[in-house]
């Protein structure tokens, strides 16, 4: 079993540590600096388990342990490589002007950021994923199964409901496809720090919405994905010019940037990241 399970990705966390082989963090919360290391922070102990309830004890403590961990993980793999590739490319000074992703990149990054929100214990709590609707005891079909499942002692249907609600929102082949879909329909592009750098935050992605025809949509999606580098979706036609391509952004626009992290709720966004102590230390100052 995998007791920490991240909810921020180590290999994410890892593209802002300092020559240290930390993490400059500061504690909304308790108002406090401290440096930490990638697997320290930003996870909850068997955080993406679900406990079986009135089952019978040999099954264990949890439903199908770490399956969901392990699903994240092969994830993950995908994703790291894709950021090492789009951080490679726009590291490079020869591609100032150049189209940085390829259909299959563009695909990857949308399902990076999507899984990046998905997974994070706030948007979790926001759409109740361990939730159990009283309502589904009243179908006839449904009793029948749960009195069966307690015959065979699994401790009825609300469990394994909770356990299939969990894996339909946080596991690759269901991943909330309209998420993703909005993104790819959005301009992007790759914002890169002149003289300044870019933080992040225990939830990296910051995202705007608006309804329209009791449909909710994607406007502004940003997230930074390495000190100089940051990627952005926006419905905004001013990006156009610059979709899949890299913007150069001054010190003061990183800086209205990194601050964005400061209107999220504590328990969103408790722990603000960097590289650079210097930075955060100044960046907090400005919000006290």
């Amino acid at each position: 079993m995998t007791k920490r399970q991240h909810y921020v990705p180590q290999f994410y966390l890892n593209n802002f540590i300092n020559e240290n082989q930390k993490l400059n963090v500061y504690d909304r919360k308790k108002k406090c600096f401290f440096e930490a290391s990638p697997k320290e922070i930003c996870f909850e102990n068997y955080l993406h388990e679900t406990l079986w309830e009135d089952a019978n004890p040999r099954l264990g403590k949890y439903i199908l342990p770490n399956q969901i961990e392990k699903s994240l993980s092969v994830q993950e793999s995908t994703y790291s490589a894709i950021l090492k590739k789009v951080i490679g490319i726009c590291k490079d000074p020869k591609n100032k002007h150049a189209l940085i992703c390829n259909l299959e990149d563009k695909q990857l990054l949308a399902k990076f950021v999507t899984n990046m929100i998905v997974r994070n214990p706030w948007v979790l709590n926001q759409v109740d994923e361990d939730c159990f609707s009283d309502g589904i005891m009243d179908n006839i079909e449904i009793q029948a199964i749960d009195q069966m499942l307690y015959g065979m002692q699994f401790g009825g249907t609300k469990s394994l409901v909770r356990a299939a609600n969990k894996m339909v929102w946080l596991d690759d082949k269901f991943i909330p496809g309209q998420i993703c879909e909005d993104l790819r329909c959005l301009n992007f592009c790759f914002l890169i720090a002149l003289d300044n750098n870019f933080v992040t935050s225990s939830f990296p992605v910051l995202y705007e919405t608006y309804d329209l025809e009791k449909h909710t949509y994607l406007d502004n999606i940003y997230i930074p994905l390495h000190p100089q580098i940051a990627l952005l979706y926006s419905r905004a036609d001013k990006f156009k010019p610059f979709r899949n391509k890299e913007a150069s952004l001054t010190s003061d626009m990183v800086q209205l940037m990194n601050s964005a992290y400061f209107k999220c709720k504590d328990e969103q966004a408790r722990f603000i990241i960097a590289n650079s102590k210097e930075i955060l230390e100044k960046l907090v100052n400005r919000h006290q």
